[in-house]
């Protein structure tokens, strides 16, 4: 036998759910709205610089552009992840105008698919300014002398003064600076080869070894092209920094086909 319910019944169930359903849409909504505002609080509470390490501001192409972001916090609750990484995760974003002259290598590299590293170095912010150094020949070779402007958009730092609202990351974005980028010859570029050859092979310990490495790394001519090949094929027993800068420095190089 059907069951049959009083239109009444029917009516009073009806609203029942569809004030449940209201009640779930204001939460959801309500929630949506808490973690935007807290998303947007800390791009004034947090504050990020940019600067060119050691105030120089100009480079023979090859050589490191060094960046630093220095960061502060108005008040306490918020953390500061400082691990870099090779290559560069999508925690950064390496900005540059004009953008003919350069090369973004790293997004030929990474097919736009880089990754975050599953280990992490974390710091307080607080009123002191905490430091990260990037290079941007991480990001970009450059193809052209000229002058650069380049910011960096940053998704390094997290909330914690609460469960509700750990881990948010807010994108902060950088001032601009500016510098210029000179020509380095092949005879140039030779002879900075030859100076570092001639350190990697004395080098004391693999620390010194890998710094050295990058350096080589960061050239893009020929004359460090064969030397990174060279040093690639004769790498068996060198350290994995060694072997990674090696590695990338053969991806920077502007001429692909010597290696």
């Amino acid at each position: 036998m059907n069951k049959r319910f009083a239109p009444g019944l029917l009516m009073r169930r009806a609203r029942f759910f569809v004030g449940c359903f209201a009640c779930a849409l204001a939460a959801i909504s309500a929630a949506g709205q808490e973690n935007s505002a807290a998303a947007k609080e800390p791009a004034a509470a947090v504050h990020v610089s940019l600067a060119l390490a050691g105030d120089k501001s100009i480079f023979r192409t090859g050589e490191p552009v060094r960046l630093v972001l220095s960061f502060t916090a108005e008040r306490a609750g918020y953390q500061l992840d400082t691990t870099t990484t090779k290559p560069a995760s999508p925690i950064d974003d390496v900005i540059i105008s004009p953008v003919s002259g350069s090369n973004r290598w790293l997004d030929e590299y990474s097919f736009a698919g880089r990754y975050y590293p599953d280990y992490s170095s974390i710091a307080t912010l607080s009123a002191k300014p905490v430091r990260v150094e990037l290079t941007m020949n991480d990001w970009i070779r450059f193809e052209h002398p000229g002058r650069y402007t380049v910011r960096v958009k940053t998704s390094r730092v997290r909330r914690t003064n609460s469960p509700r609202e750990f881990g948010i990351a807010p994108t902060l974005e950088t001032n601009a600076v500016s510098f210029d980028v000179k020509a380095m010859s092949e005879a140039e570029e030779t002879a900075e080869v030859r100076r570092l050859a001639t350190l990697l092979d004395a080098a004391k310990n693999w620390q010194e070894e890998a710094k050295l490495a990058e350096e080589l790394s960061y050239l893009t001519g020929a004359p460090s092209t064969r030397e990174k090949v060279r040093r690639f094929l004769s790498g068996a027993g060198k350290s994995g920094n060694y072997f990674q800068n090696i590695f990338f420095g053969l991806y920077m190089a502007r001429d692909r086909v010597l290696a």
